[in-house]
């Protein structure tokens, strides 16, 4: 397998971690951030991907007079909750 050369910037504490997991799986850091790295894209691979819904949709025109609560509620009559 061919490997291309990188630098990865991590946190002390991540760098720790990584290092005494490797060691206790007998690997390299570098094996390891691979491996890591395979699970976590193979796990994005297997999603399903959302997949985008148009509507249809009509224009009404434009509103010719004010909207407002007041004259949306003007007419109702309300009945009581009892």
């Amino acid at each position: 397998m061919e490997l291309r050369r990188t630098t990865v910037r991590l946190p002390p504490t991540i760098y720790r971690q990584a290092k005494i997991k490797a060691a206790q799986e007998d690997i390299t850091l570098q094996e390891l951030v691979i491996l890591s790295l395979q699970r976590r894209l193979a796990d994005d691979m297997s999603k399903p991907r959302e997949e985008k819904v148009k509507l249809k949709t009509y224009s009404l025109g434009k509103i010719k007079t004010k909207v407002d609560r007041e004259a949306i509620y003007r007419d109702v009559d309300f009945l009581p909750l009892n």
